[in-house]
C-alpha cells in the first residue's frame, strides 16, 4: 500500500513496469512460508506459542484486516508513515 501512496499508480501498472522484483518477492515469501513443512519442523509449541494459539492469532488478524478494509476505515501502517515522512 505504501508504494501506491508514494507513486500514485495502481498495482497493475506497478506490476507491468517491474514484474521481476514483484514476482521474486512473492516467490521468496512463499518459499520461506513452506520451509518449516519442507524441513520437517517440530509441530509442538514453544512456551505459550502453541499451534492452536498461532492459528487463532492468524485468523483474528485476517478478520480484523478484512473488517478495516471493507469498513472504509484507514488506519495506515508504519511503512506508510516512514515512506511519507
Amino acid at each position: 500500500m505504501c508504494a501506491e501512496i508514494v507513486s500514485a499508480e495502481p498495482v497493475a501498472i506497478q506490476f507491468w513496469e517491474a514484474p521481476v522484483p514483484i514476482l521474486s518477492a512473492i516467490g521468496t515469501v512463499t518459499v520461506a512460508s513452506l520451509m518449516p513443512i519442507l524441513r520437517d519442523a517440530p509441530t509442538q509449541g514453544y512456551g505459550p506459542l502453541t499451534p492452536y494459539v498461532e492459528l487463532v492469532n492468524a485468523r483474528s488478524a485476517m478478520y480484523a484486516k478484512r473488517g478495516l478494509g471493507e469498513g472504509g476505515v484507514y488506519v495506515g501502517c508504519v511503512c506508510c508513515v516512514v515512506c511519507l515522512s
